[in-house]
């Protein structure tokens, strides 16, 4: 049986450091980003609406990133 190529192993703690990046920042933005959102903004509805946009913003976001990753993958 022959071992893995090195780079095999190389990328694993690549790819957990890059997931625990990004789940501490989506722990630290959304407890955060309500106070922000309020700073900038005069009325309780209007905060509601841009957290509403901002947060549509991310989902799309990771949507189009996965999408594009896909693509350049398959071609």
């Amino acid at each position: 049986m022959t071992s893995p190529p090195r780079a095999r192993v190389a990328a694993m703690p690549f790819i957990l450091i890059t997931v625990l990046i990004d789940m501490v920042s989506i722990g630290l933005i959304i407890p955060v980003l309500p106070l922000l959102v309020g700073s900038f903004t005069g009325s309780p509805s209007d905060t509601a609406f841009w957290f509403g946009v901002v947060t549509f913003a991310f989902a799309i976001a990771n949507f189009f990133g996965s999408t594009a990753t896909a693509a350049g993958r398959c071609c």
